[in-house]
Formats: structure tokens, C-alpha cells, sequence
């Protein structure tokens, strides 16, 4: 197999993974609210408790939680990248730690774009959701430019710094 399709593999599997799973959410909404439109048909209401609702799992908007996974795992995958650096893990390992992050850092901004682009917008000033939005496609960008400037004295400050500026961007997505 060649060396770049290899590298290729993971983050393409994870996509993959990642859209199956906005479209079987997707149609077990469809289905739900096409059931619930038949008069015939009534569902018993449940509500869940607040203290055991996942707050953090939205449902009703599959691509938001896509996206959020996929933050997530940029932000490991990009952490880990750098603590396994080639001194530690080898040259091939690092670089396709490197490549994986870059490509889930780009589906995150994709997938951010997809389920948010109605949220963000001058006119409502520095909300947290636009500060999310700068600081997420600035580390994001990085962390895609990074692979590119290996292996010059840049790749590392460059990708260390896409990943704490995407780690901010979650960090205050949680706590503002």
C-alpha cells in the first residue's frame, strides 16, 4: 500500500464512522416525529430526570454531537501527536498521528460549519459561540498547516499551538 494512502486510513475511517452516525441519528428523528404525526399511533410521554439527562448529548441536533466528538478527538489525537514525538515513537508512527489530526481537525470545522453557521455573526458582538468559532478555525488551520512544516524548528511551535488554541476554543465552550 502506498505510504500516503496508508496514512490516510485512519482519519477516513473515522469520518466514515462519524456520518454514519449523524444519519442513523437523522432517521431515527425522521422516523420518531413521522410516528408522532400519525393520530393513531400515541407514544407514552417519558421525561428523564434533570440530574440524569446528558446535558452535553444533543439528540435533536446529530451534526452538533458529531462535532463535538470530533473536537474531542482532534484535540487527543493532536496531544497525543506531540507527546509521541519521533524520538519516542519513531518517525512513520508520529507523521501518521500528525496526518490523522490534521484531517480531524478539518472535519471539525466542517462539521462545526454544518451544524452552526446560523449561530455565528457580527451582530451579536464577542459572543461565546464567535469566540468558539475564531479560536476553533485558528487551531484547527494550524493544526492542518503543521504536517506541511515538518521538520523545520515551526512544525513543533505551530502545532503545539493549534492544539491549545482548539483546546481553548472547547475549554470555553464548556465553561461560558
Amino acid at each position: 500500500m502506498n505510504k500516503r494512502k496508508r496514512f490516510l486510513t485512519l482519519p477516513i475511517l473515522l469520518i466514515m464512522m462519524s456520518l454514519t452516525v449523524m444519519t442513523t441519528a437523522e432517521e431515527t428523528i425522521t422516523s420518531k416525529s413521522i410516528r408522532h404525526a400519525q393520530p393513531s399511533t400515541a407514544l407514552p410521554e417519558f421525561n428523564v430526570p434533570e440530574n440524569l439527562a446528558m446535558s452535553g448529548l444533543d439528540i435533536s441536533s446529530p451534526s452538533s454531537t458529531v462535532h463535538k466528538v470530533l473536537g474531542y478527538t482532534t484535540v487527543a489525537m493532536g496531544l497525543l501527536t506531540g507527546i509521541l514525538n519521533p524520538e519516542v515513537v519513531g518517525e512513520d508512527l508520529h507523521q501518521y498521528m500528525g496526518y490523522s489530526a490534521a484531517v480531524l481537525a478539518g472535519a471539525t470545522m466542517t462539521a462545526g460549519f454544518i451544524s452552526h453557521y446560523q449561530d455565528i455573526g457580527i451582530s451579536s458582538g464577542f459572543s461565546s459561540n464567535n469566540i468558539h468559532t475564531i479560536l476553533g478555525i485558528a487551531g484547527g488551520t494550524m493544526m492542518m498547516i503543521t504536517p506541511f512544516l515538518a521538520p523545520s524548528d515551526a512544525h513543533q511551535t505551530v502545532g503545539e499551538l493549534g492544539v491549545l488554541t482548539m483546546g481553548i476554543s472547547i475549554l470555553g465552550s464548556l465553561v461560558f
